[in-house]
């Protein structure tokens, strides 16, 4: 599965750098690659100049990289990010014919974060957490799963960086549906293919 991360407006080299390196340390299976050309947050729609106020930035994101090579592309900014209702959320994602964009927002998850590690911990667990949204699943009730909601930071805190057993299965479960559709898919064109040899043969 191949991952790009790439920053919308300035956004700290080491961030972008170590999310992809964390990816691998948690053994996640996949091709994770940062990209430092900068995104204007002004290119996207929703952006006031000081903070992104609608979910509609991820299709004018879209447009911009949809022409690249990626499964899961996530753009990481230092603005706020706003949704219907005044509330400022963490990240956000959503689906183009298979492929996920998300945007995650560094603005809440700096409060408190005196130490680098404190923020680099936090922006992690996001991405992942929105990664796996992409993969189909919804928020979890385990408070240490990275799936957890976490309204606050105290819970952003709390939970681990990665799936719960309960997560992970449905994950296993998601994957293997797509592997069995996959091959149903392909057994139908053998079949068809060689139902025409035989009629080829027969005539």
């Amino acid at each position: 599965m191949r991952i790009v991360l790439q920053p919308i407006g300035y956004v700290e080299d080491y961030l972008i750098e170590e999310i992809c390196e964390r990816m691998y340390l948690l053994n996640f299976k996949v091709d994770c690659r940062f990209k430092r050309k900068v995104i204007s947050p002004c290119e996207l729609k929703g952006f006031d100049g000081k903070e992104f106020v609608s979910f509609e930035l991820l299709d004018p994101l879209y447009e911009i990289v949809k022409g690249e090579d990626f499964d899961f592309y996530t753009g990481l900014t230092n603005y706020a990010i706003y949704v219907p209702g005044g509330q400022t959320v963490y990240g956000i994602v959503k689906k183009y014919d298979g492929r996920g964009v998300a945007m995650i927002s560094l603005y809440r998850l700096r409060q408190g974060a005196g130490k680098k590690s404190l923020l680099l911990n936090r922006a992690v667990k996001e991405f992942i957490h929105e990664f796996g949204h992409y993969l189909g699943l919804g928020h979890c009730r385990g408070l240490l799963c990275v799936m957890n909601s976490s309204g606050s930071l105290a819970g952003v805190d709390l939970k681990n960086p990665l799936f719960c057993p309960v997560c992970l299965t449905k994950i296993y479960i998601e994957q293997m549906k797509k592997w069995f559709s996959c091959f149903l898919r392909k057994n139908l064109k053998i079949r068809r293919y060689l139902m025409s040899i035989e009629a080829l043969k027969g005539s």
